[in-house]
């Protein structure tokens, strides 16, 4: 598969400048068309009628993911992706559908995880590791990134929400998940939606007043960690494998 409707050359040049974060690409077609592609809006634009098209965004074709490495290196488009799927306003936009009938209060991110942090780099390691041993991974994160999340469920990349008592917060964030405190088969556990870890923050007090916090996480599943209908819970087992990357109130507000 490739970007439609564009040829898979074009597709190659599209994803090296998507792969360098600028704003918009353009060029000329073979008839000496001009067209600009916006990364913002997803659309391709003839800048002589002004007709607009959506962008159809398939699986990535190889030809396109070699373009971005050969340009940027593997390490610097994972730290890149990463860093876009960190990102509050990309992240809120997932998550919003995972947190009915609560309603958003706040979502603050973890400047612990940030790009370059101890937890950020231990993260993308084990991203790059798993992409060498399965090259479909890059290609993944490559099309959730384009397609704003809009197939999360099926990828091997997660957002998963962790309850725990307030007092847990902070050192959670600094320093992630300790696997000492494990109680259960050397597992973290992880809720895809908000409402199944609400009743892991409730054992300092009530289960809900006005509001609770939860911990967001960006997470790395393993081969079979691909996602049924009927799953409500993630299952990990290796902490560089788990990226702390916010905290969001949500109240009851409804």
């Amino acid at each position: 598969g490739h970007l439609l409707p564009f040829s898979p050359h074009i597709s190659g040049r599209i994803a090296a400048a998507l792969g360098s974060r600028k704003k918009c690409m353009r060029y000329t077609t073979s008839n000496k068309v001009p067209i600009t592609v916006d990364f913002k809006s997803m659309k391709r634009v003839n800048m002589d009628t002004k007709k607009e098209s959506d962008i159809v965004i398939e699986i990535l074709c190889q030809h396109a993911i070699n373009q971005i490495e050969v340009a940027f290196g593997l390490r610097q488009l994972l730290s890149t992706l990463v860093e876009d799927l960190c990102g509050v306003n990309f992240m809120r936009s997932v998550i919003d559908k995972k947190t009915s009938p609560y309603k958003i209060e706040s979502v603050v991110k973890n400047e612990h995880a940030a790009r370059g942090s101890m937890l950020f780099s231990r993260f993308v390691d084990a991203v790059e590791k798993k992409t060498i041993e399965i090259p479909d991974l890059l290609g993944e994160i490559v099309d959730l990134v384009l397609k704003h999340g809009e197939f999360v469920g099926k990828s091997r990349i997660q957002y998963g929400f962790h309850g725990t008592p307030p007092r847990n917060l902070s050192f959670i964030c600094e320093k992630g998940m300790d696997p000492n405190l494990r109680r259960s088969r050397a597992l973290d556990y992880f809720g895809l939606n908000a409402s199944t870890n609400m009743p892991y923050c409730a054992k300092d007090g009530p289960l809900l007043s006005e509001s609770l916090k939860l911990l967001v996480f960006l997470l790395l599943l393993p081969n079979t960690g691909r996602l049924s209908p009927q799953e409500i819970m993630l299952q990990v087992h290796k902490v560089d494998h788990e990226l702390p990357i916010a905290t969001v109130e949500l109240s009851n507000n409804q």
